[in-house]
């Protein structure tokens, strides 16, 4: 939305970062003793959620700035 009401129109590199770590973010729902509606989890899925949100930020920098640099022909 920031991104058409600006005027630089839409960076889709930056639009499929974010759904990669709301992805990564979000598979902490697929673990068996987690539960948002229970409100039940242990330290272990803590440690995943972290774990797997660290990993999703590396994934999604290294695809933004690739996304960049092939695609839109952005500057190294």
């Amino acid at each position: 939305v920031t991104d058409t009401i600006a005027g630089w129109g839409i960076w889709w590199g930056w639009v499929i970062s974010s759904g990669i770590i709301g992805f990564a973010m979000g598979l902490i729902q697929k673990r068996v003793g987690f539960s948002v509606k229970h409100g039940t989890y242990n330290n272990r899925d803590i440690s995943f959620f972290a774990i797997a949100g660290l990993i999703g930020i590396v994934i999604v920098i290294i695809f933004a700035g690739a996304f960049d640099i092939i695609v839109m022909g952005e500057p190294f």
